[in-house]
């Protein structure tokens, strides 16, 4: 059986976003030291009053601290952004965490 953690991320506006990071990363690790097989961070727009860390960023510095993880990009809405944006961002973070990692797009809104 795998196990994946999903961190959502969103935290109550006016929190301290850098102590909320620590607090997800840490969660992470954790994930990593019980033996977990994967990461799953998702985005979230439009969330009014919560606010959340971007996507493939907290990906990256996860990757870097808990290298046995594979990460999971959630579902990411292209109409939403650059596509050629997020192929270079995706492609970046697939090359830094050696071809660990997932990803799935919806090319339209639902």
């Amino acid at each position: 059986m795998e196990l994946s953690l999903i961190v959502r991320g969103q935290h109550r506006a006016g929190e301290d976003m850098r102590a909320r990071l620590a607090d997800d990363i840490d969660l992470v690790m954790r994930a990593e030291e019980l033996g977990f097989n994967a990461l799953v961070k998702g985005s979230h727009y439009s969330a009014h009053p919560l606010q959340s860390l971007q996507q493939i960023p907290f990906l990256a510095q996860a990757a870097i601290l808990a290298p046995s993880l594979r990460l999971v990009c959630g579902l990411v809405l292209l109409p939403l952004h650059k596509p050629l944006e997020i192929a270079e961002q995706l492609a970046t973070l697939l090359s830094t965490c050696r071809a660990r990692i997932s990803s799935s797009t919806m090319p339209t809104a639902p």
